[in-house]
């Protein structure tokens, strides 16, 4: 299975994208990102570079079964899991249903972001392999 993340808008506090699960060529499912914006690299503050990524399962405490990412370049720990707003992230990728202002701060943040991830989560169960490919529009 092959993830693609396209990164839609910046703005100085997050990024806003999309994330598509491939089967082959076929669209499996889809949902919206939030990962802080670029910021050369830097952990904890900024996205991590665009390019192909592996994608493991993980588990920990705090998230339980979740995914991080390996292969980023001066960068560990680089997960996706659940969280709504711009500052729930410290370089991670987080997921949502869809993207909108739901605490009015100006800035956009992804709802249902538990209920997508447990649908990924689900998606991906026993799947090898995994492959996200991080691209700009």
């Amino acid at each position: 299975m092959e993830l693609l993340l396209v990164r839609l808008k910046t703005t100085e506090k997050e990024t806003l994208g999309k994330l598509m699960f491939f089967d082959g060529l076929e669209l499996v499912y889809h949902c919206c990102t939030i990962e802080p914006p670029w910021k050369d690299n830097k952990k904890n503050q900024s996205c991590i570079p665009e390019g192909k990524y592996e994608v493991q399962p993980r588990e920990s405490k705090k998230y339980k079964k979740h995914f991080v990412l390996n292969g980023v370049d001066g960068r560990s720990y680089i997960l996706i899991h659940w969280g709504c707003f711009y500052y729930n992230t410290t370089g991670c990728i987080l997921v949502g249903t869809e993207h909108r202002d739901i605490n009015q701060d100006g800035e956009q943040d992804v709802i249902n972001s538990r209920i997508t991830f447990d649908k990924i989560r689900n998606l991906l169960k026993g799947k090898r392999d995994l492959t996200l490919r991080i691209c700009y529009t």
